[in-house]
């Protein structure tokens, strides 16, 4: 379920999936290197950790365009800020039972 993929993410994993949500509210388009500058991280590591959210099924979409810049942005049913807070709550309580919509 969607909440197991949330509550077995890493810290790292789930800072960037925030990250990509903070930067697409502020600037639109996010790419590796805004999310590098934000965290502070390489951009190799930013790659990584991004292709292993993929592999999770984490709700990112990745676009990349004709001049080979890739975009990453939050899939648009959870892009509501009550989800997003439900996420950081679930993983805040990882103990607890908690379940968020499919």
């Amino acid at each position: 379920t969607l909440t197991f993929r949330f509550k077995n993410l890493s810290d790292r994993e789930f800072s960037i999936f925030l990250a990509i949500y903070e930067l697409e509210q502020q600037i639109g388009e996010v790419g590796f290197t805004e999310l590098a500058s934000k965290l502070n991280l390489f951009e190799s590591t930013i790659r990584t950790v991004i292709y292993n959210l993929l592999s999770k099924e984490i709700p990112i979409l990745k676009d990349r365009f004709f001049h080979k810049k890739v975009s990453l942005s939050i899939q648009k049913e959870f892009k509501d800020p009550k989800i997003i807070r439900e996420l950081i709550n679930l993983r805040e309580n990882k103990g607890r039972q908690t379940t968020l919509p499919s």
